[in-house]
Order: structure tokens, then sequence, then C-alpha cells
């Protein structure tokens, strides 16, 4: 009877906490970064190139990491940055870097890499955006794992 208990009091709602979560996560990174600052979608975007993706190669091997920075117009100052890699039109990796500056050369985050393992072989897309107070700016690219 005791064990039936233990069951009911601890076990149950951790579980059904625990299932809750991953929902609300895996639905959090299905919708990508726009989900996540609704105030970008009725700002307009930063005018010309302002945002580039840098160091990242256009073919990886299935074991290599794919790593890639942002660099940024550091006129656009700090802002939220979100990284994201598709395949098939279908987000498989999102990192966010909330209130990112624009460090040596514009470089966001100025200290860290975006890095994701490379997932089996195809086409991939990688996106970075950056919500900030006036706006957005983004940069897309491109790269095959084979």
């Amino acid at each position: 009877m005791a064990a039936r208990g233990i069951l009911l009091i601890f076990v149950l709602p951790a579980a059904a906490s625990l299932a809750f979560g991953g929902a609300v996560m895996y639905g959090l990174a299905s919708q990508g970064p726009a989900s996540h600052a609704p105030a970008a979608q009725a700002a307009a975007p930063a005018p010309g190139p302002r945002m580039e993706l840098v160091g990242l190669l256009a073919e990886y091997a299935e074991s290599d990491a794919v790593e890639a920075r942002v660099r940024v117009d550091p006129q656009l100052g700090c802002g939220d940055l979100y990284v994201t890699v598709f395949r098939d039109g279908e987000p498989v990796e999102q990192q966010p870097f909330r209130g990112a500056c624009p460090g040596d050369g514009g470089l966001v985050p100025a200290d860290d890499w975006f890095s994701w393992e490379a997932g089996g072989p195809g086409a991939y897309e990688i996106t970075a955006e950056m919500v900030l107070e006036g706006g957005a700016a983004s940069a897309r690219g491109g790269f095959t794992v084979k």
C-alpha cells in the first residue's frame, strides 16, 4: 500500500511534468525564432546586408561539427540572436543567444560559436535572425552533409 502512495505522490506528477515540459519545448522549437519574439514580425527589417554567416562550409561529413559565427553591423547594437538549422524545411536544431552584442569585428556572440553535430546526409539550411529594438536582421546559408 505504501508503494502505491509513493507512486501517486511522487512518480506520477514527475512523469506528467516531464511529458508536459517536453511537449512545450518541442512546440517552441518547431515554431522557429519568430514565435519567441512576436514584436519582430511587426518591425521592419534592417536595410542592406547588415548581417552574414562566417565560417560556414559548403560541405560536411556526417562526423563533422557544423560551426559558424554571425557577423553584424556593430551599429545594430545588441539583441536576441536565434540560429536555426533546417532540413527539408523542418527545424532540426535551434540555439538562442539572448542579449547578444557584437564583439571584435562585429562577431555575435562575441565569445561563442554556433556548433551543431551534423545529422544524416542531405541538404541543410542555416538561418540567423537577430531581433533588435528597432527591427530585425537576418542571414542564411546552405550546406550539404555527405
